[in-house]
């Protein structure tokens, strides 16, 4: 439904995984990465009630760093497509509920105004759908650890190798 053109430079890569998996952890990890150390940042939390006003109004006050309440659709686009035209932006969208096809598409459209610039966009969310809507890549699912791997964490973390009591 949301085709990526050759010419975008906009990447909107969503993680998806059951609540509480670390969909936030590793989002975080990419944003403090160094290799977007020269982009400029902006972290939303969306919330499971979606509004994609206030989306777009966070993302402008944090690439501004004045407040913005613009509570028209065009104004805020239009807003939008300025600031985005050119730069180079990290925009982490944390905790997306919505699946509705018509407000996703709506996000993804208000998201894709920066064209002519590097903008990437993490999207987090529990739903796999949601995550294969948003997207212009293949989503990442963060899996569940096995039950191994959950015990060799415990006893790395707690010395349980070097134990006297470990019976």
């Amino acid at each position: 439904m949301f085709g990526k053109k050759k010419r975008d430079s906009i990447t909107i890569l969503p993680i998806h995984g059951i609540g509480g998996i670390g969909k936030t952890t590793f989002a975080k990890m990419i944003y403090n990465d160094t290799k977007f150390k020269y982009y400029s940042q902006v972290w939303v939390y969306v919330s499971p009630r979606f509004d994609s006003n206030k989306i777009g109004n966070s993302i402008i006050s944090q690439l501004t760093e004045k407040e913005s309440q613009l509570n028209e659709k065009q104004l805020i686009q239009t807003r939008l497509k300025k600031l985005l035209a050119g730069k180079k932006i990290l925009i982490v969208l944390d905790d997306l509920w919505e699946d509705d096809p018509y407000k996703l598409f709506d996000l993804k459209t208000m998201l894709m105004l920066g064209e002519t610039g590097n903008i990437i966009v993490i999207v987090t969310t529990r739903d796999e759908h949601v995550a294969k809507e948003i997207g212009t890549i293949e989503p990442y699912k963060i899996e569940l650890l096995t039950k191994e791997l959950c015990w060799e964490i415990i006893k790395q973390k707690t010395g349980f190798e070097a134990r006297d009591d470990k019976e």
